[in-house]
C-alpha cells in the first residue's frame, strides 16, 4: 500500500509538506505537529506537545488568519486523487455531526441534532478501490455550520435559497473528474437522492450509487421512444415501478447484530429496472441553467423475505449510473454499495480514536482546524486495519519502520522463546507483524476472533511507541556508562571475566530485555 505511511514522520511529511500558507515556518510547525499527534491521537495538546514551547507554536498556529480548513486538508485530498489513476474507484460520502453542545463557552458554533445541540457538521469523500478494498484516503471534505430554519419555509422558497442538502454537489465538485483509465463512483445514502446531486456527478463525468429516499417521486420507466415524447409510457411513482419488477435472483447475506436486532442470515431477492428520472419541480437556479430535462438511470431492488416477527426486513432501492442488465451487474452494485459503512468507521475513528469531540479551544475558528488535522489522521487509524488484508506476505520490513519489527521481534521472543523463527525481523510477514501488534492493544487472536480492527491496532501501536521510545532513552542514558564500564574492566581483568562482570549489572540486564 503506497498510499499507507506507517512511520510518524514519514505520514506528516507525506500529507502536510506542501500545504501552503504563505509562510514555511507554519507549514513546518504544521508538520511537527502531525508527527507528535500521530503517535498520540487521542491525547489533548498539552500531552501531545509535552513542552511550552511546542504547545504555544500550536495554539498560535490555529488562531493564525494564513491558516484555514481548506489549506490543511488539501494537499492530502490532492494526493489521494492522483492516487486514483487507474480502474475502479468508490468515493463514500456522508456527513457527521461533531457536537459540542456541553462547551457554553465556545464561540461561532452552530446548530446541530434538533436545534437545541451546538456543533458543526463534517461531510468526507473517503476514497476505496473496489476491488481491493483499500482506503486511500480522502478525496475531499467540508466543514460547514446548519443555519437555523426560516419561519414560514416551504419548497418553493426552499429551492431559492441555500440548503444543507447542496454540499452533497459541491463535494463532487471537489473531488473532480476522474483520471484517464479511471472510474469514480459516488457512493451515498438517502440523503444524496437529489436531482441536482446526479446534475453535479454528469457534469463531472463521475458515476453514481445512491440509496433512494423519495420514493413516492414520479418517474418514466425507460423505452425506446424519448422520455418528452407524448406517447411514451406514462409516467408511475417509483415505489410502484419497483413493485412490477420481475425477479433476477436471491443470495444470503449475514447480517450482524445492531442494539435492536440480532444477527442473522437473511434471504435476499434482486430485482432490477431502468428509468427516466425527470427535472423536479421546483427546483434550484443551479440546475435550471446546468441540468438536463430528465436523466437516465438503472434501479436495483433489494428486498429481504422471510425475516421473521420483530425483525425490521432490509430493504434498498438503489439509484446508479451503470447498466445493469443481469444479476451479475446487480450484484457488482449491491456489493459496492455495501462497502457505505467504511465511511461511518472512518467517522468512528475520527470521534474515538482521535478525540475531535473532547478538543478544548474556545472557538469555533480553532476548532475547526484543530478537527482538519485530526480528519487526516483519522484516515491513517482505518488504513492500519486493510494493510495487512491487502498485501499479507510482503515482508514487514519494507512495510513497517525497522525498529518498529526489531522492537516487537524482541518482545515477542522474550514472551515466546519457542517462537524465535517465526519472529525474526528479516522474515516476519507483514500480516504477523500487525496481528502481533494488535496483540499489543488487546487482540487475543483467538480462532471466533476474526481479524483485528482499528481499534485494536492503533492501541497496539501506542503500546509499541512507548516500548521503542522507551529503548531510545535507555540507550542514551546508559551508552556512555556501559562503554566507559567496559574500558575500566579491560584494564583489570580479562575479556571472559570482563564479560561477566557485566552480565551482573542490573543496567545490562535491563537494556537486554529491549
Amino acid at each position: 500500500m503506497e498510499c499507507c505511511f506507517v512511520d510518524p514522520q514519514e505520514w506528516a511529511e507525506a500529507n502536510f509538506s506542501e500545504c501552503d500558507f504563505g509562510d514555511k515556518r507554519l507549514t513546518k510547525r504544521l508538520v511537527n505537529y502531525a508527527a507528535a499527534i500521530a503517535a498520540r491521537p487521542d491525547l489533548a495538546t498539552p500531552q501531545q506537545t509535552r513542552e511550552w514551547k511546542d504547545c504555544k507554536g500550536i495554539y498560535r498556529f490555529m488562531n493564525n488568519d494564513k491558516v484555514t480548513v481548506e489549506k490543511i486538508i488539501e494537499t492530502h485530498c490532492r494526493r489521494t486523487r492522483s492516487h486514483a489513476r487507474t480502474g475502479v474507484w468508490l468515493s463514500i460520502c456522508d456527513t457527521t455531526e461533531v457536537d459540542y453542545t456541553s462547551r457554553k463557552d465556545v464561540e461561532g458554533l452552530g446548530p446541530i441534532g434538533n436545534g437545541i445541540g451546538r456543533g458543526f457538521m463534517l461531510h468526507s469523500s473517503i476514497f476505496v478501490a473496489a476491488e481491493s478494498d483499500e482506503i486511500v484516503g480522502l478525496g475531499g471534505q467540508e466543514l460547514f455550520y446548519r443555519k437555523p430554519k426560516p419561519a414560514n419555509d416551504n419548497s418553493q422558497r426552499r429551492k431559492k435559497r441555500a440548503r444543507e442538502s447542496e454540499v452533497w454537489g459541491r463535494l463532487a465538485d471537489q473531488v473532480g473528474s476522474p483520471a484517464d483509465g479511471a472510474t469514480i463512483i459516488h457512493v451515498c445514502d438517502r440523503a444524496a437522492d437529489d436531482f441536482e446531486v446526479f446534475c453535479h456527478c454528469l457534469k463531472n463525468g463521475a458515476g453514481w450509487i445512491v440509496r433512494a429516499q423519495h420514493l413516492a417521486r414520479r418517474i418514466r420507466p425507460f423505452d425506446a421512444l424519448a422520455p418528452d415524447n407524448p406517447q411514451a409510457v406514462a409516467t408511475q411513482s417509483l415505489q410502484d415501478y419497483v413493485n412490477s419488477l420481475t425477479l433476477l435472483g436471491t443470495y444470503e447475506l449475514h447480517l450482524r447484530a445492531t442494539k435492536t436486532q440480532p444477527a442473522r442470515i437473511a434471504t435476499i431477492e434482486v430485482r432490477r429496472g431502468s428509468i427516466w428520472m425527470p427535472r423536479t419541480t421546483p427546483c434550484s437556479a443551479w440546475v435550471k441553467k446546468n441540468g438536463p430535462q430528465f436523466i437516465r438511470m438503472d434501479v436495483v431492488e433489494v428486498r429481504e423475505v422471510g425475516s421473521g416477527k420483530n425483525v425490521e426486513p432490509l430493504y434498498w432501492v438503489l439509484l446508479t449510473h451503470s447498466r445493469v442488465k443481469d444479476f451479475e451487474d446487480a450484484w457488482v452494485v449491491i456489493s459496492y454499495y455495501e462497502k457505505r459503512p467504511l465511511v461511518e468507521e472512518y467517522h468512528k475513528a475520527a470521534k474515538t480514536g482521535c478525540q475531535i469531540e473532547a478538543r478544548l479551544y474556545r472557538t469555533a475558528r480553532r476548532l475547526g482546524r484543530v478537527v482538519a488535522i485530526l480528519a487526516v489522521l483519522a484516515i491513517r487509524l482505518v488504513q492500519m486495519k486493510s494493510v495487512a488484508r491487502v498485501e499479507p506476505n510482503r515482508p514487514a520490513i519494507e512495510v513497517v519502520p525497522k525498529e518498529w519489527v526489531e522492537a516487537l521481534c524482541d518482545y515477542k521472543c522474550e514472551q515466546r522463546p519457542n517462537q524465535v523463527d517465526k519472529w525474526n525481523p528479516k522474515t516476519l510477514s507483514t500480516y504477523d507483524c500487525f496481528r502481533g501488534i494488535a496483540t499489543l492493544g488487546g487482540f487475543l487472536g483467538r480462532k471466533s476472533d476474526g481479524q483485528p480492527g482499528w481499534i485494536t491496532n492503533w492501541r497496539g501501536v501506542k503500546e509499541l511507541l512507548v516500548m521503542i521510545e522507551a529503548r531510545k532513552r535507555i540507550g542514551r542514558r546508559h551508552g556512555s556508562a556501559l562503554v566507559f564500564g567496559l574500558e575500566r574492566v579491560k584494564l583489570t581483568c580479562s575479556w571472559k571475566r570482563a564479560l561477566w562482570l557485566l552480565s551482573l549489572n542490573p543496567v545490562v540486564r535491563l537494556f537486554k530485555t529491549f
